[in-house]
């Protein structure tokens, strides 16, 4: 498993931005590749790799970084996500269980209130 985002030191993005910046497209990408071995599953290392293939005029191989970039961040939301449907599901578990209470309630009561009419 590779290091984290956070562990990539920010002095080497900030490299790889100014020379794209400066036109040396080729040292800038062989900066991000370098980057993204330490941090494969970093969207910040794959958008910077994406900007300076575009800015070199890869647009197709820009285009496949930056999707794998929101890939990441999706299933990085996608993981965090459980939690939270679990609880809406507990909540709509309850909700069901006190529908159905009141339900059998109410029969209970309509069923009593027949009783009192029938007797």
């Amino acid at each position: 498993m590779g290091i984290s985002s956070d562990s990539v030191k920010p002095s080497r993005q900030e490299e790889a931005r100014a020379l794209s910046s400066s036109g040396d497209h080729s040292t800038a990408v062989s900066i991000w590749k370098s980057l993204l071995e330490q941090a494969p599953d970093s969207p910040e290392v794959w958008r910077g790799l994406g900007e300076a293939l575009s800015s070199a005029g890869y647009e197709d191989r820009a285009v496949q970084c930056m999707k794998r970039a929101d890939q990441i961040e999706s299933d990085t939301n996608e993981q965090s996500e459980p939690e939270i449907s679990t609880g809406i599901h507990d909540d709509v578990d309850e909700l069901t269980t006190m529908n159905c209470y009141l339900s059998q309630q109410t029969r209970c009561d309509q069923h009593q209130w027949l009783r009192k009419e029938e007797a």
